[in-house]
C-alpha cells in the first residue's frame, strides 16, 4: 500500500505547481452548471416545487454537482487507454505495483489537490448568493460520507474498464464519449433525478449511473424521498459487480497485451 501512497502524495503535490490551470478548469465547470440551472428555473416557471426539489435549492445543487466532480469523479479512460495503445503500461508489468491501479491513485491526487484548490471558491460563493447546504445531522452527514466512497468506487473502477477497451480495440474515445453522455443524463449532472419521468425512474435506479453523483446529491437535498436501505443495497451491489467486471477484462486484457509484445 505504501506504493501506491507515495503514487497519491507525488501527484498531489504536482497540483501546486499548476494553480492556475486547475482554477481555469474549476471555472470552465462552472459554467454549464450554471446553464443547467438557468434552463431549469424557465422549466420551472411560476411553480416553486416539483417532485420536492424547490426552485431555489437549483443554484445550491448545480454549485454541489461541480464539487462532487472533484470527490467523485475524474477523468481516467482516455489516458489509461493511450497508454496501453502506446505500450506506457509495460513499464510497470513486472513492478510491484498494478499497472491499472496506479491511474486510480494517480486521478485521486489530482481530485484532491484541486479540491483544496477550489473549496475557497466554492464557500465563497456559497456565501455571495446566500445559499446553504441542507445538512441537518451527523447521520445525514455520515450516510454523505458512505455514499460518496462508494460512489466514487463504482465511477473510477468503471472509466477504468472503459479504459482497458483498449486492449481489445483501437480507440476508446468514441466508447469513452459515450459513457460521458450517460454519466451527465443518468447521475443528475444535468437535472436532479428527481425530476425524471417515474418510468426512466424506475429504471434509472436499477443503473449504476444512479449510484453516482446522483445518490450523493439526493442525501444532501431530498433525504425523505429516497430509500436508503435499498439505494445503498444497490450501490454495494454494483461495487462488487463492477470489481468483476474489472477483475475480468484485466486478466483477459494482460494476457492479450503479452501475447501481443511477445
Amino acid at each position: 500500500m505504501k506504493k501506491y501512497w507515495a503514487v497519491f502524495k507525488v501527484n498531489l503535490m504536482r497540483q501546486y505547481e499548476h494553480r492556475f490551470d486547475n482554477l481555469f478548469w474549476f471555472f470552465c465547470g462552472l459554467l454549464p452548471a450554471f446553464v443547467n440551472y438557468v434552463t431549469w428555473v424557465a422549466v420551472y416557471g411560476d411553480k416553486k416545487e416539483i417532485n420536492g426539489f424547490q426552485q431555489t435549492d437549483l443554484l445550491t445543487y448545480f454549485l454541489v454537482m461541480a464539487i462532487l466532480w472533484y470527490i467523485i469523479g475524474g477523468t481516467v479512460s482516455k489516458y489509461l487507454g493511450s497508454s496501453i495503445k502506446d505500450g506506457g503500461i509495460s513499464a510497470f508489468i513486472v513492478k510491484p505495483i498494478h499497472p491499472i491501479l496506479r491511474y486510480i491513485f494517480i486521478e485521486q491526487g489530482w481530485k484532491l489537490g484541486s479540491l483544496i484548490l477550489i473549496a475557497p471558491i466554492f464557500i465563497v460563493l456559497l456565501i455571495v448568493f446566500n445559499l446553504k447546504i441542507p445538512i441537518t445531522s451527523i447521520e445525514q452527514l455520515l450516510f454523505l460520507l458512505v455514499s460518496m466512497i462508494l460512489g466514487a468506487t463504482i465511477f473510477s473502477l468503471w472509466d477504468m474498464i472503459i479504459g482497458m477497451c483498449a486492449f481489445f480495440i483501437q480507440n476508446v474515445d468514441p466508447i469513452s464519449r459515450l459513457n460521458r453522455i450517460l454519466f451527465m443524463l443518468l447521475s443528475g449532472q444535468v437535472f436532479p433525478v428527481v425530476l425524471m419521468p417515474a418510468w426512466m425512474a424506475g429504471i434509472n435506479n436499477l443503473l449504476f449511473y444512479r449510484y453516482t453523483f446522483a445518490f450523493s446529491a439526493d442525501i444532501i437535498f431530498t433525504p425523505d424521498e429516497i430509500n436508503l436501505p435499498f439505494m445503498f443495497g444497490m450501490q454495494a451491489l454494483w461495487v462488487i459487480l463492477i470489481i468483476i467486471i474489472f477483475k475480468l477484462l484485466y486478466k483477459f486484457g494482460i494476457k492479450k497485451y503479452e501475447a501481443y509484445g511477445a
